[in-house]
């Protein structure tokens, strides 16, 4: 059984989440949403940049 009840954020929730943040000034990186609702918003400064394992780092050489 699990944890969480699987009850994501609405869209309007994550536009309103969205819209908030752009009118503070911060650049979105990513937008994370959790099955409890959480909307977690990452500015652009935080977000990662570089490949998060071999297989990504493999396909963005064209090694794959």
């Amino acid at each position: 059984m699990s944890v969480y009840k699987n009850t994501y954020a609405t869209s309007a929730a994550v536009r309103r989440a969205i819209s908030a943040i752009k009118s503070a000034g911060m650049a979105i990186g990513s937008v994370e949403l959790l099955p409890d609702g959480t909307i977690r918003v990452v500015p652009a400064e935080l977000a990662r940049n570089e490949p998060a394992n071999d297989f990504d780092k493999w396909d963005a050489a064209g090694q794959l």
